[in-house]
């Protein structure tokens, strides 16, 4: 176990060497052309995370109009768009694209010359999503189903609360966890079961908490 858990961490830690290109386009923009999946996914969790800052700290976060979205398919919308915006060429975000089983991720990450697009399974927590359905569609429908297919696939479960359904607490194999938890408790999961997808290189969960910006300082 110590030698699997050192492995992984040195996956987890190690980043790709960059061209020369690359490093100036970082150097003027912030960002570059991903050569690589595992810079393009790389990239990819870089602006979600950036999304997530923004409607939970920014001081323009649209969370309050966010919140008012009550479908999956508008709030996918809403993510696309955002890493559409932010994408300064660098990639392009398409939704739903038709795998060969006729599936289809709820959006898609591509570069061209990258061989493996980057699938987002996006799910809003307010939804009636048990602590079992989200290890289910974790393991089953992101990892074992759009990732299924060669090898260095990455993936990102992405979880939005927007604060519409009472306070929920979700069951995660042997602990019972609330929001703020969420994330960690996925995350532990995964890294337990990751051994049982050796073509999944790197899969990240996020969670969004659209609540977040309206609270206030005590002070």
């Amino acid at each position: 176990m110590r030698t699997l858990a050192r492995r992984r961490a040195e996956a987890d830690g190690d980043l790709e060497p960059w061209s020369e290109q690359q490093f100036r386009d970082f150097h003027a923009n912030q960002t570059f052309v991903p050569g690589t999946d595992r810079q393009l996914f790389d990239i990819v969790v870089a602006r979600l995370r950036d999304i997530r800052d923004w409607l939970e700290n920014g001081d323009d976060s649209p969370y309050q109009t966010w919140q008012r979205v009550t479908s999956e398919t508008e709030m996918r919308n809403l993510i696309a768009g955002e890493l559409n915006r932010r994408a300064q060429g660098r990639y392009t975000c398409a939704q739903e694209n038709e795998l060969a089983n006729a599936q289809r991720p709820d959006l898609f990450v591509q570069v061209p010359f990258v061989t493996h697009p980057v699938p987002i399974e996006l799910k809003l927590l307010d939804k009636p999503w048990s602590g079992p359905n989200l290890r289910e569609r974790l393991k089953n429908q992101l990892a074992g189903d759009y990732l299924r297919e060669g090898r260095g696939r990455t993936g990102v479960f992405l979880l939005i609360w927007t604060g519409a359904a009472t306070n929920r607490r979700w069951q995660i194999e042997n602990q019972t966890v609330g929001l703020a938890e969420l994330e960690g408790a996925l995350t532990n999961y995964w890294n337990k079961i990751s051994q049982e997808f050796e073509n999944v290189d790197a899969l990240s969960i996020l969670v969004i908490d659209l609540t977040i910006r309206l609270s206030k300082s005590n002070g």
